[in-house]
């Protein structure tokens, strides 16, 4: 049987990184917490490694220049490249920061998984978001076609997702 401490929630370099960013803007937990438009005690959470920083969380920390790629993972630079903290225009990928079509296909996601029953933690929740959201803007040939790339995008990922959790054998036969 295996125990979850509540420190075992989060990375320990996701939250040191986290510091490193706050500490980039020069500033204190509270002023970071408001600007972020995050609860403190939640704040101090994330920075703690007692919970993992939500979807929407990560999505602000992008558009202020934060590298959310850098912060996941560790690889990469802190800041998107060629922006100062709170400046940024796009996501961390390059790709146009759209944040209604985030919330939509956020929202889609959200959807997909419960429907699905199952539970996704909120980075890699996080991942598969910005990896979808990719897909999305290249699918689209202008920006005005993004939202209706979203169904699309979610069927693919559905049949992703289902044909991963079939058992062998469960298929239909061949002829």
């Amino acid at each position: 049987m295996t125990i979850v401490r509540k420190s075992d929630v989060s990375d320990p370099d996701l939250c040191e990184r986290l510091k490193q960013f706050r500490e980039s803007l020069r500033l204190d937990q509270k002023a970071f917490a408001k600007l972020t438009d995050t609860a403190f005690r939640t704040y101090q959470d994330y920075e703690l490694g007692k919970s993992p920083p939500k979807v929407q969380f990560i999505q602000r920390l992008g558009a202020l220049g934060c590298n959310v790629t850098w912060l996941l993972t560790g690889n990469g630079q802190m800041l998107v490249s060629d922006a100062t903290p709170m400046q940024s225009q796009s996501l961390s990928t390059g790709l146009p920061a759209d944040g209604e079509l985030m919330g939509r296909l956020n929202d889609a996601l959200s959807k997909l998984y419960k429907d699905q029953g199952i539970r996704l933690s909120e980075i890699d929740k996080g991942r598969v978001l910005m990896e979808k959201y990719a897909e999305v803007i290249a699918l689209a040939a202008t920006p005005d076609e993004y939202e209706t790339q979203i169904p699309v995008v979610i069927h693919r990922h559905r049949k992703a997702l289902q044909a991963s959790r079939a058992e062998p054998g469960s298929g239909k036969r061949t002829a």
